[in-house]
């Protein structure tokens, strides 16, 4: 006869930011090694909950995928990629990290970890994992914070006209994401 016992999960989605903000209704996918695949939305406080119960003493993964933002003003930093989790829970459930100093990895959808340092950097902005052990059951938590879209209309005109220049050339670097972006105005 083996004991079992069982640990919570825990995902935390908020704005990025000082006076961050819960982002109900953002729709994620987790697939846990203990019990499968479950998809939902955050509540009015920015959280979807789980409790994974009759779990054998053993190495556990957890994979959680963003697959939608709040609305459009929000920017998946996952984008395609994953969070893994990879824990042990004890026969009298205790819930530790397998690794202590990589809490969590984060992947490409073919499953290759993400290594390079800056993009690495840039993740740690806006993910943290933590697991709580102040209450009976331990719970793993999952906190994403998402950076606001912001939109702009840019135009080079000549001072003394106010004419708009034909041909102008833009190059917009995104400080969230470090992408080029090149768009050609014609006017």
């Amino acid at each position: 006869l083996t004991n079992t016992t069982k640990f919570k999960f825990e995902i935390n989605k908020t704005t990025s930011g000082t006076n961050s903000i819960p982002l109900s209704y953002t729709k994620f996918t987790t697939i846990s090694s203990a019990s499968g695949s479950r998809t939902g939305y955050t509540n009015t406080n920015g959280k979807i909950e789980f409790t994974e119960s009759n779990i054998k003493a053993g190495d556990y993964t957890i994979k959680v995928f963003e697959d939608k933002t709040a609305s459009q003003k929000y920017i998946n930093i996952l984008e395609s990629n994953y969070i893994e989790i990879n824990f042990n829970v004890s026969a009298d459930g205790e819930v530790n990290f397998k690794n202590q100093n990589q809490k969590y990895k984060i992947c490409q959808p073919n499953g290759t970890q993400i290594v390079e340092s800056t993009q690495l950097e840039f993740y740690e902005k806006y993910i943290s994992v933590d697991i709580d052990k102040t209450s009976k059951v331990n719970k793993i938590s999952v906190s994403i914070k998402n950076p606001v879209r912001i939109g702009f209309e840019m135009r080079k005109v000549v001072a003394s006209t106010d004419t708009a220049l034909k041909d102008t050339k833009f190059n917009i670097i995104s400080g969230i994401n470090n992408e080029d972006y090149v768009e050609h105005k014609y006017n």
